[in-house]
């Protein structure tokens, strides 16, 4: 600083922090010396340009390959390593990628010049600014005529794979989903023909039923960069929906990353487990809820390994004293027949049974007269034996009524002191009592299936039928009329 007169007064200096400046720039060259170092041990020729296509970096496979110093390399414009006739192939490429959004291009095949000349399949790739380089050209060398022809047959049996699988393939372009090609399979499962969907952008969302859930599978791919076996619903051409298990995958064709999709109509299965889910449900109700006992038993040594609620009750015990017991100890002992032939059964896994007449024994010590019906299972590869047990000690105690009552009447009917005919509504006689027999002079069964109009005088037949037809249309129980009979003589 100076006074009036100009004479120097202080001196002004001016410091300026460039500590974060100089960290920042020895990272940023340890991080292209540690990218410099990946880059060398790659197997492919790789050379690093500038963004005036300056070269910057040829690692060691290049310089190898080429029989040139890496030296050599550094500072000359990159077309300068490139064969005459290739340069536009490489500017058009190069064209291409700083034209678009892309990240990389397919250069195709190209001549680099060097000590030695070397032909090679190249992609060039945008690299980010801040690494101060504008491109990388990757390279592999180019492939004999045999790898050619090897390379050929690969292809030969992969499209024979892609375009004769029964599944659906179809394969899009990542960065747009573009279609690139899907197979007949596509076409069976989706509806869709090749002039309605290959080289459409944006089609591929039409496919999906649910968006959510084709955002959830897109999200899932970008972060695992692959998903198997998911399980969806999609949308025909048509509308319909169909219920498919579909894997994607990134794959590159042709420099470019693609998205293998597979799709597998899984329509069928679906509808078979639900199917077997709700007989599964129905067999629980009617388990779980029938009157009558069910027990299932494993064949191979006849212990109890589940039983329904009617069967406990009816046994007295606890379900848990019920489980893993042979299931012959709840029949009746005393019964050696009917043991044996419930033994059979179990042992014959082909000769189910039904209404077989059994006895149990409850805990108690009552006795339940049962009827038994069984049939084989298969669970879990394991042979069982299903059994429902129908209690009929109420039918049995009905049917000992019935036929005490039956005795009974039988015992009226035959000796009683008048005369008794059983008539079917047809009029023929069914059965006729001792006194009948007698009064008319007919052996009891000698009357049976007369029609009752014999007996009758023909003059009174008609007094008859207006009689018996009184009984049936007027629902009378019973009436008294005097009529005369014929006997046998």
């Amino acid at each position: 600083m100076r006074d009036r007169r100009q004479v120097p007064l202080h001196y002004v200096i001016q410091l300026t922090d460039q500590s974060s400046e100089r960290a920042a720039t020895k990272a940023l060259a340890a991080t292209t010396d540690q990218m410099h170092r990946l880059l060398s041990s790659s197997s492919d020729l790789v050379f690093l340009v500038n963004h005036k296509l300056i070269l910057t970096f040829a690692n060691e496979t290049a310089c190898q390959k080429l029989n040139t110093a890496s030296q050599a390399f550094e500072g000359m414009p990159i077309y300068n390593t490139i064969k005459t006739t290739d340069r536009r192939v490489f500017m058009k490429a190069l064209e291409t990628l700083t034209t678009s959004a892309r990240r990389e291009v397919h250069v195709g095949e190209i001549t680099f010049l060097g000590n030695t000349e070397l032909k090679v399949e190249a992609r060039l790739i945008r690299l980010n600014p801040l690494q101060n380089t504008g491109y990388a050209m990757v390279c592999k060398e180019s492939t004999s005529l045999a790898e050619l022809e090897e390379a050929a047959t690969s292809q030969a049996r992969f499209s024979q794979v892609f375009h004769g699988s029964p599944d659906a393939i179809l394969l899009l372009r990542a960065n747009d989903n573009l279609i690139l090609d899907f197979n007949d399979g596509f076409t069976r499962l989706l509806g869709y023909s090749r002039e309605d969907a290959i080289g459409e952008c944006g089609l591929e969302s039409n496919f999906w039923n649910n968006v959510v859930e084709r955002d959830a599978v897109v999200a899932k791919l970008m972060a695992e960069k692959e998903v198997i076996g998911y399980e969806t619903t999609l949308r025909t051409h048509s509308g319909q929906v169909v219920h498919v298990e579909i894997s994607l995958r990134y794959v590159e064709i042709d420099g470019d990353l693609s998205i293998l999709c597979i799709g597998r109509d899984i329509t069928k299965r679906i509808s078979a487990e639900a199917a077997l889910v709700e007989t599964e449900e129905k067999f629980e109700k009617a388990f779980n809820h029938s009157p009558d006992g069910f027990v299932i038993i494993r064949q191979s040594d006849g212990v109890i390994t589940d039983l329904n609620e009617a069967f406990v009750e009816k046994s007295g015990y606890r379900r848990d004293e019920l489980i893993d017991k042979p299931f012959h100890m709840f029949l009746d002992t005393s019964n050696t027949e009917e043991l044996e032939e419930f033994a059979a059964t179990l042992a014959n896994s082909a000769k189910p049974i039904a209404n077989q007449a059994v006895t149990f024994t409850s805990k108690t010590g009552e006795v339940i007269p049962s009827l038994i019906s069984a049939t084989i299972l298969e669970l879990s590869g394991e042979p069982y034996v299903m059994v429902v047990a129908k209690d009929i000690s109420k039918q049995r105690a009905t049917e000992e009524r019935l036929r005490r009552s039956e005795e009974r009447f039988r015992g009226i009917f035959e000796n009683a002191p008048i005369g008794i005919l059983l008539v079917d509504l047809k009029g023929h006689i069914s059965q006729a009592n001792h006194t009948a027999a007698a009064l008319l002079a007919y052996d009891e069964q000698h009357m049976n299936g007369i029609h009752i109009s014999r007996l009758v005088p023909h003059e009174d037949r008609i007094t008859l039928k207006h009689s018996l037809n009184r009984l049936i249309t007027d629902k009378t129980h019973s009436f008294k009329v005097e009529q005369r009979l014929l006997c046998q003589n």
